[in-house]
């Protein structure tokens, strides 16, 4: 889910099936890094939320000055509003 928030609120969601898990398995890691972080600069995500991401990727999302929230699991809205509060941001989730 890629949602924007404000103020605690989602003002605007879209569920956009990137199938990064499969991506993952397909070619090397560096291109699927660079698929998602093209996404993420495409849609201007502050933040991400997730269970779990490996350190690689965690290390070229902080380098992209995005925060990622992990350990998220469930609802992936509660997720996002969790990790979010009141700030304004561009928030990928993905949950289980």
């Amino acid at each position: 889910m890629l949602a924007a928030v404000d103020g605690g609120l989602i003002t605007d969601r879209q569920e956009i099936d990137v199938d990064w898990l499969t991506s993952h398995d397909e070619g090397a890691e560096g291109s699927h890094h660079a698929r998602v972080a093209r996404f993420l600069s495409e849609h201007a995500v502050q933040v991400v939320v997730a269970q779990h991401i490996g350190a690689p990727m965690e290390n070229l999302i902080r380098t992209m000055k995005i925060h990622p929230v992990l350990g998220a699991s469930g609802d992936a809205r509660a997720a996002v509003l969790g990790a979010s509060g009141d700030t304004r941001a561009a928030v990928l989730a993905a949950t289980s």
